[in-house]
């Protein structure tokens, strides 16, 4: 415990922290500011820095990655690249004292062997590591060891493992907020370092949704931009990156990200998710109005959270002309609704049915590749009389437990269906790879699948009649 607070204390050079046994929360921020966003991310940074003092017995964390081409004169953005910032009092200090890589005091057993022992193929260096760290329960804790012992280990894992976040306080790093291996050392170093009874991931910037490719270069950017700039937020390497450690809310601002394909791959990453369905307005949720409404509740729980930050785009935006839908849903809920989904469509043979269906449900608007791919599925349902699927989507036992719709006739979640065979072609190829269709081959993918090659060829092969 006393490395702990060492740590906290004194290596992030802050005087005032949570120590762990009191901690009901730890909150930490992703920003993925190095593209188009990056004014947006700024302004973020000051909301949570502002908002965090509204909070009690909580541990804040922001992650800012920003850009590295661009030179402003705010003080905020006026350095490059990626810096770590523990929000404590006094706050005009946390700007001056972004965090530096360190030694964790403590990490999970599992997280340890694998990530950090296994990397170690030199036996000298594994000992090295063994020494310094003694498994206790659960954990490798690190026992008291000199400044210089401290200073050697902490360059052996930087250079020959990829387990610590490498952050270097005001010094020059640069890294790819996008990747999973930048996600995965995030999540770690939060979880090493600051020991709550619960965690809250909130990740900010640009997302598609199960769509495996990125978009284009923003217009801000031009072509000439580094491909960072054109990296998109995704669930996949969330999945992948959360698997090491699990949060209780993960509330993704980014766009497009509610659809029943990102649910399944993040099922597993968080108890709770909140998610956008459509574009998101660049100026995302409003943090400090966030954090306030947080710091007002005593005991806030995970589900209270979730519906907390769907309240808080309705408060932001509510009285705005931006078209929103975003929605909170239940982990523990998916399976089960996405399995009834598939299910029903396992058995699914009149394709001209939903190829009908198909014709009234609109796309879901968006200036990405899936503007015709997607449509809202809460509407689909409807159309298609299944009533039993629409309880699971939203109801008592609903996926869905909170929503937020303006100026949108959304129910907050979309599934894949193509407008067309032109759309069909475009995007299969990336659907076929997602973890919703290959967990479920003859489910929704293969519907999607049959009603567009019976389009295509005809029920004899022939390009005469389209369907049967």
């Amino acid at each position: 415990m006393m490395a702990s607070l060492f740590f906290i204390d004194v290596c992030f050079g802050q005087n005032r922290s949570v120590p762990p046994s009191q901690a009901q929360w730890t909150f930490a921020f992703y920003l993925a500011g190095e593209n188009s966003l990056e004014h947006e991310q700024a302004r973020n940074l000051r909301e949570i820095i502002k908002g965090a003092a509204s909070l009690k017995q909580t541990h804040v964390v922001v992650f800012f990655d920003r850009d590295e081409r661009f030179e402003q004169d705010n003080p905020i953005t006026s350095w490059k690249g990626t810096r770590v910032f523990h929000v404590v009092e006094p706050i005009n200090l946390v700007l001056g004292s972004p965090v530096t890589s360190q030694l964790p005091p403590a990490v999970d057993a599992n997280r340890f062997e694998q990530l950090v022992l296994e990397h170690l193929t030199d036996f000298r260096d594994r000992r090295r590591i063994l020494t310094a760290y003694r498994r206790e329960g659960g954990l490798y804790k690190l026992r008291d060891i000199s400044d210089r012992t401290r200073d050697d280990l902490l360059q052996l894992l930087l250079e020959k493992t990829d387990y610590l976040l490498p952050i270097r306080g005001q010094g020059r790093i640069n890294l790819v907020a996008a990747d999973e291996k930048t996600q995965r050392q995030f999540i770690c170093f939060i979880a090493d370092n600051f020991p709550a009874r619960r965690y809250a991931l909130f990740l900010a910037g640009h997302g598609n949704g199960w769509f495996g490719d990125d978009l284009g270069p923003s217009s801000v950017i031009g072509a000439a931009g580094p491909d960072e700039y054109r990296r998109n937020l995704k669930g996949t390497s969330l999945a992948e990156a959360a698997k090491w450690h699990h949060f209780d809310l993960i509330a993704m601002d980014s766009c497009l990200m509610a659809d029943v394909e990102t649910l399944w791959t993040l099922k597993d990453a968080a108890d709770f998710l909140v998610l956008n369905q459509m574009q998101t307005p660049s100026r995302g949720l409003d943090y400090t109005m966030l954090l306030e409404a947080v710091g007002r509740s005593d005991q806030i729980t995970p589900r209270q959270l979730a519906l907390e930050v769907v309240d808080s785009y309705a408060r932001a935006f509510g009285k705005t002309r931006y078209p929103i839908s975003t929605a909170a849903f239940e982990a523990t809920r998916i399976e089960p609704m996405a399995r009834q989904w598939n299910r029903h469509f396992e058995a699914v043979q009149n394709f001209r049915r939903l190829d009908d269906v198909r014709q009234c449900v609109p796309n879901i608007s968006t200036a990405t590749i899936l503007r015709d791919a997607m449509v809202d599925m809460p509407r689909l349902c409807n159309a298609l009389g299944m009533k039993e699927m629409e309880g699971r989507i939203e109801g008592p036992d609903g996926v869905m437990i909170g929503r937020f719709q303006q100026h949108t006739g959304y129910g907050g979640l979309s599934v894949y269906l193509p407008k067309d065979k032109a759309t069909f072609s475009r995007t299969i190829t990336a659907y076929r790879l997602t973890p919703w269709a290959m967990d479920f081959p003859s489910g929704w993918v293969r519907t999607v699948e049959h009603l567009y090659a019976i389009k295509a060829q005809g029920p004899r092969g022939t390009e005469d009649d389209p369907r049967p």
